[in-house]
């Protein structure tokens, strides 16, 4: 797994800008897929968090295409959110026996086995 932080996207909020200005940003690199951490700022300057899933995949044509699964996360649940997040990672961790890294990894989605990246 690799945990990198995108380069800097702060810039200065005008009128004809989007909803969603971009504050920080890290990236995880886990085996087939790729998860965006996004802090952004709503036109009131109100921040929230994006949690994107991107699976790099193949058309039969021989395309590739990613299929992105986004969540969004809001000041006011976060606290909620990292408590329950935080007691399935404990109980993860201490009912299921260790599994190696360098063991293979069932990937469901696109029914074949990936291993993990070891960058």
């Amino acid at each position: 797994m690799l945990i990198t932080k995108r380069e800097d996207k702060r810039e200065e909020y005008s009128d004809n800008q989007e909803y969603g200005r971009e504050i920080d940003s890290r990236v995880v690199k886990a085996g087939s897929r790729t998860y965006f951490f996004d802090i952004k700022a709503t036109r009131t300057d109100e921040y929230y968090l994006t949690f994107t899933e991107s699976k790099r995949r193949t058309r039969a044509d021989g395309t590739v295409f990613y299929d992105k699964h986004k969540i969004f996360l809001y000041r006011e649940d976060l606290v909620n959110i990292l408590d329950t997040f935080s007691d399935c990672v404990e109980y993860i961790l201490t009912e299921q026996p260790a599994v190696s890294r360098d063991k293979q990894h069932w990937d469901e989605d696109n029914g074949r086995e990936d291993e993990y990246d070891e960058e």
